[in-house]
């Protein structure tokens, strides 16, 4: 195994000695050490780091290793020696795994809930440069691309395996990834036609006979731009996953080395009580109220609605209003949602805020890892500095009430019904019965990436709908732009265009009152 075929390497009991030849042969890898684990450690520690290559050197470590690999399926290469052996590491074979991996309980509401009308899918349209030549990225070349790196990625080879009605569903790691398969090209002639190919791409079933992610190339519009649309399961991985998943695929220009990382210990549990109080106010906030955002999606067609603002802009003015970003975000969608629900009779809509919980640094990169809050937000005419409290108010509210412990808590639990009565309890509770739309604000990269050559203008964040849910809006921002995303039921699609429209406009509203502040504040000083 050669130094350039890891980029996570978890060091499993091995001391100082074992973490130096580790990262003496993956020296551009990341390496993690977990030290004594017990089994059940150890498996949070890979469903959190994601490893490339375990490496062990503890005989009984070893053993808890190979009891993975035997009774759970864990394929992830394991490569075994002692401090001290000069002798370069070599893949320990005669395991054969003979189980799966067991779907994280926390992952099942979105095996539950994937239906004939709603495909729990997630993703990103990636607006990619001209490559250095002048012509556009080809799918050909990201799939050169992937079969350097799948190998590193172990999330793209994971593949469902069905137990039946009465199984909880598994996952099995493939060796072998058709790339022809999960990668597609389509040339167009204009933006309209690009927009008609993201939509059809998005509309579209994962097979799950494969693993479970699709990814198209759109090229031919003008200036060499591409367009790479990328969608994976949702029980494959929450918004902040698929982003790390599809960062492990990129460059910087120049290889870094990330270094060492000890086990992090996980954050502070919350207390009992915080747990008590947000599933009570769960239990106390009732239904969602009626919304025209709302209805039964017919089948799987998808608008996708795009829409970008500078990203030193964005932040600017969530600093001259006072307020954190994410906030900016979620009022400047409400405003949006009140312009297209005017006349509706409505006076507030509830929005469900995926809040993420990850307590490592590094970037996850497999399964969900958010928890949620629901917010009341009014969608009545106002000034757009009421709007803002009164969205900061609703928002600090939610989390106050320790719905997000509330809601990790009972998604957990929910893990644990047998499937069939999880399949049913699912259905009803993510359903827009309690939240009207979803929005979400995910981090992205504060400098620019390459991919396959070609420089990443603007990434565009894709959610996923549930049961009467019919929109999503999803706002990201990647080096010096925002984009901003709506999916949304092919019903709403005039509304998915007004809406991604509507956030550009509330943002350069809301820059507009910052530098009025700014202006006054001035005039203040100087007077």
């Amino acid at each position: 195994m050669s130094g350039a075929e890891a980029r996570r390497v978890l060091v499993v009991s091995g001391g100082p000695q074992l973490v130096e030849a580790a990262r003496r042969e993956w020296p551009n890898g990341q390496v993690r050490t977990c030290d004594s684990p017990s089994r059940r450690r150890l498996v949070r520690v890979i469903e959190s780091f994601d490893p490339d290559v375990v490496v062990d050197g503890s005989p009984g470590e070893q053993r808890a290793v190979s009891w993975l690999q035997r009774r759970r399926g864990f394929t992830v290469p394991v490569v075994r020696f002692q401090p001290g052996d000069e002798r370069a590491p070599a893949v320990a074979d005669g395991v054969r795994p003979r189980g799966t991996w067991p779907v994280r309980r926390e992952d099942l509401l979105f095996v539950s809930t994937d239906a004939a009308n709603v495909a729990q899918q997630l993703g990103a349209v990636v607006a990619v440069g001209p490559l250095t030549d002048g012509r556009s990225l080809t799918a050909e070349q990201v799939r050169g691309v992937l079969g350097e790196r799948i190998h590193q990625t172990v999330t793209l080879r994971r593949r469902f395996v069905d137990h039946g009605r009465f199984r909880r569903p598994g996952w099995t790691v493939v060796d072998k990834v058709e790339l022809t398969d999960h990668v597609d090209e389509v040339v167009v002639s204009d933006d309209a036609a690009a927009a008609r190919a993201v939509d059809a791409f998005w509309s579209e079933r994962m097979d799950h006979d494969r693993p479970p992610w699709r990814m198209l190339v759109v090229r031919g519009l003008p200036g060499g731009v591409a367009l790479v649309a990328m969608r994976v399961h949702h029980a494959l991985a929450d918004g902040l996953s698929a982003i790390g998943t599809l960062e492990r695929l990129l460059d910087l220009g120049e290889p870094t080395r990330a270094g060492t990382a000890s086990e992090r210990p996980p954050a502070r549990r919350p207390s009992v009580r915080l747990v008590a109080r947000g599933l009570w106010h769960y239990a106390i906030s009732g239904f969602a109220p009626p919304s025209r955002l709302n209805g039964r999606l017919e089948s799987l067609e998808r608008t996708v609605a795009t829409a970008s603002v500078p990203t030193a802009r964005l932040r600017a003015t969530a600093a001259g209003l006072g307020t954190r970003t994410s906030t900016l975000v979620v009022t400047a969608v409400t405003e949006a949602l009140s312009r297209v629900s005017a006349g509706s009779g409505a006076d507030h809509i509830r929005l469900m805020v995926p809040v993420s919980l990850r307590s490592i640094a590094e970037a996850r990169t497999y399964g969900n890892w958010t928890a949620t809050l629901t917010a009341d937000v009014p969608i009545t005419p106002m000034s757009p500095a009421d709007r803002l409290r009164a969205v900061d108010e609703a928002l600090a509210a939610s989390g106050a009430s320790g719905q997000p412990a509330g809601a990790a808590f009972a998604l957990r639990a929910l893990g644990f019904l047998p499937p069939p009565l999880h399949r049913v309890v699912s259905r009803v509770a993510y359903s827009s019965r309690f939240f009207n739309a979803v929005v979400s604000y995910v981090p992205g990269a504060r400098e620019r990436r390459l991919f396959a050559g070609a420089s990443i203008l603007a990434v565009y964040p894709v959610l996923g709908l549930a049961a009467g849910v019919r929109l999503a809006i999803g706002v990201m921002p990647w080096a010096d732009t925002t984009g901003v995303c709506v999916l949304a039921d092919r019903a709403l699609a005039a509304d998915a265009h007004a809406v991604a429209d509507g956030v550009r406009a509330a943002l350069d509203e809301y820059a507009a009152l910052a530098y009025s502040r700014a202006e006054g504040g001035a005039r203040r000083e100087a007077g």
